[in-house]
């Protein structure tokens, strides 16, 4: 699990470092606008589409809540997804940090949004619940990204204090240190139930911005170097896991305690329901916010 957990970070601080300040600067309204009410329109249309499907018998039959909770899990982007594919496609790096950025923020959204329909699952409808949910997400990007600024800050006061990058017998120390505080950024964020994949976003930004004053080139190098290793590895693992757990994963069922496999108790109906709602939700929040950006540009 932890090393799983360190391929992830590793695959989202090579993004954040890489991304360039100025490209992120320009596009932070509509990578805003596109995590938001894209990731909240997204919701609401799967979830509606999910449930109406199951009403009318087409595929196995969930609860409204129910339908909100599991679209709330699939309604953002990837961020690693999002990394492999413009590593492997031609598409223009400027469309990188608004896609990049919109899943990074999309996907603390969607915790929000996991959390307060659990409530309203738990609950009756009130207005208090959708205003903790409004607060509970603006605390979690606001103390997920200081966090990963204080880290990102703390690396180059100890690179500053120390004088790493000018002792070339310390290249691999440099490494580490570079590695290590991302890593100390996203589990100190989870560990306080904020979201750790912006923390290392805001890390690596970070150390961009202020780091190389105080890196040694042979220690840049390295760390590029190892960081794509590990990058590569990353991706490899992700999504390998990702196919073997379909065999592997295995559930109880409900008159006995014995486990069985995962494809005895799937719906394939159900999931192709969520396979078009997905499609079509994206369709519908990506087309309209872009022209919307267009005529306001």
């Amino acid at each position: 699990y932890l090393i799983e957990q360190y391929l992830i970070i590793n695959r989202i601080f090579e993004g954040g470092y890489n991304l360039h300040p100025r490209h992120f600067a320009m596009d932070i309204v509509p990578s805003t606008i596109y995590s938001f009410f894209g990731a909240i329109i997204s919701t609401l249309l799967i979830g509606s589409i999910i449930y109406g499907f199951g009403q009318l018998n087409l595929c196995y039959e969930l609860t409204l809540i129910s339908s909100l909770l599991l679209a709330s899990l699939i309604s953002t982007p990837d961020p690693v997804s999002i990394i492999s594919f413009f590593r492997s496609s031609r598409i223009d790096s400027s469309v990188f940090p608004v896609l990049f950025s919109e899943s990074v923020s999309g996907g603390a959204l969607a915790i929000v949004l996991f959390q307060t329909f659990l409530l309203l699952k738990c609950n009756h409808f009130e207005i208090k619940t959708i205003l903790i949910g409004i607060t509970n997400y603006g605390a979690i990007l606001f103390f997920s990204l200081l966090i990963g600024c204080v880290f990102g800050i703390l690396c180059k006061l100890i690179f500053m204090m120390l004088k790493l990058g000018s002792k070339p017998d310390r290249v691999y120390l440099e490494g580490c240190f570079i590695l290590v505080f991302p890593c100390i950024s996203y589990f100190s964020a989870e560990s306080l139930q904020f979201s750790g994949v912006i923390a290392i976003l805001f890390t690596g930004f970070i150390m961009r911005l202020y780091l190389p004053g105080f890196v040694s080139e042979e220690g840049i190098k390295v760390t590029k170097e190892i960081t794509k290793i590990v990058a590569h590895i990353a991706e490899i693992f992700v999504f390998i896991s990702l196919g073997m757990s379909c065999f592997t994963f295995s559930t109880k069922t409900n008159s006995s305690n014995e486990k069985v496999n995962f494809f005895h108790n799937i719906s394939f109906s159900l999931v192709l329901v969520v396979i078009l709602s997905t499609l079509i939700s994206r369709a519908i929040t990506i087309f309209p916010c872009t022209a919307i950006l267009n005529v306001c540009g």
